[in-house]
């Protein structure tokens, strides 16, 4: 899909229903927290793309997590095999979550 920006469409459904975080949250300026921002930073590395968008889904804690993501480094692959590139990228803090969703697209 050539000139489709995941970010900036995903960015205005976030702004749209966005809340301010509790006085509990690590959340920057950004308003995303360090644990989204890493994620964010570890994806883009690996798929070299800069349409990742990470978001804490859990209100905070880090329980919960959604991960959208535009990579060519997904032609060919089968969703699944998608979902599983993605999950072995973040192995580590998959393993302290208790849900992950992952959506994922070829550019």
């Amino acid at each position: 899909m050539r000139g489709y920006s995941l970010v900036s469409n995903f960015t205005k459904v976030l702004t749209a229903s966005y809340r301010v975080p509790s006085a509990s949250s690590t959340r920057f300026m950004s308003g995303k927290t360090a644990a989204e921002q890493a994620m964010e930073e570890k994806l883009k590395r690996e798929f070299a793309t800069q349409d990742v968008v990470v978001q804490d889904q859990s209100g905070g804690c880090g329980a919960q997590y959604v991960v959208e993501i535009v990579s060519e480094k997904f032609k060919g692959l089968s969703t699944i095999k998608q979902h599983r590139l993605v999950h072995s990228v973040l192995k580590e803090e998959v393993a302290d979550m208790h849900a992950i969703r992952v959506f994922t697209k070829t550019t």
